[in-house]
């Protein structure tokens, strides 16, 4: 590779990503080149942008934005662990440090280890679980561990079905190309 990806540099990765919100925005700008250049140069100026220098100016503000965020879907692994919080405290409703404390150690305890680890934390205790709490807890992570995998696989065959169209799409391209005229070929 050339200067170009030395350290403190520009990316592979970060390539891909400019070629992919770049891609974004040549197709959900496709009747206006207005929309559409603007788009390009929102990413532009948010890849450049700092704490100290923000450059959202162009960034978009549509209703969209967060649609990844609806039925309890989230973006990044921060929020999901924020979301297993939540569902233990919720913020609408004021608790002492204590019930906040045992709230977050358990959020920590299943988002890491699964629900299964509560039966350690019952033991530590002297609290000898039963059949029913057990398989109560491993059929939670199973069912937490099945949704996860669905969702994994139904991206991964999009993915992959997006792929094959593009490779059918340029082998298609290639043969026509391969059949144009070309003197002494016929």
């Amino acid at each position: 590779m050339g200067k170009i990806f030395r350290r403190g540099r520009l990316t592979l990765k970060e390539v891909d990503s400019i070629q992919h919100y770049y891609g974004l925005a040549i197709r959900k700008n496709l009747s206006s080149v207005e929309d559409m250049k603007r788009a390009i140069w929102a990413i532009y100026f948010h890849k450049l942008s700092t704490e100290d220098n923000p450059q959202h100016a162009l960034c978009p503000l549509e209703k969209d934005l967060l649609k990844k965020c609806l039925h309890g879907r989230t973006q990044n692994p921060n929020e999901s662990f924020n979301k297993c919080i939540w569902e233990r405290i919720p913020k609408t409703v004021f608790v002492g440090i204590e019930t906040l404390k045992f709230g977050v150690m358990d959020a920590v305890i299943c988002f890491n280890d699964g629900y299964v680890s509560r039966i350690k934390v019952f033991e530590a205790l002297g609290i000898k679980p039963g059949y029913n709490t057990e398989r109560a807890l491993l059929i939670i992570d199973n069912k937490r561990i099945f949704e996860a995998e669905r969702i994994v696989n139904k991206v991964s065959l999009e993915a992959r079905n997006k792929r094959r169209s593009l490779k059918r799409k340029m082998d298609k391209q290639n043969l026509d190309e391969e059949n144009e005229y070309r003197a002494g070929k016929y």
